[in-house]
């Protein structure tokens, strides 16, 4: 499996992951418990995700 991403027609991080980080709040959690959406997100959006553990751990 590797890291690198590619972004054609249907891609899932074109067509909505990139959309919603694009438009989330500031301070907004991004919560990603898989490595998959986590590395999309952090590679083409510079958002770093958290899985559901870190969250909880953090309040």
């Amino acid at each position: 499996m590797g890291s690198e991403v590619e972004l054609g027609e249907g891609a899932v991080a074109g067509n909505a992951l990139l959309p919603a980080l694009a438009q989330a709040p500031e301070g907004a959690i991004y919560l990603a418990d898989g490595y998959s959406c986590r590395t999309q997100a952090e590679q083409l959006a510079g958002v770093r995700g958290r899985s559901l553990a870190q969250v909880l751990m953090a309040q």
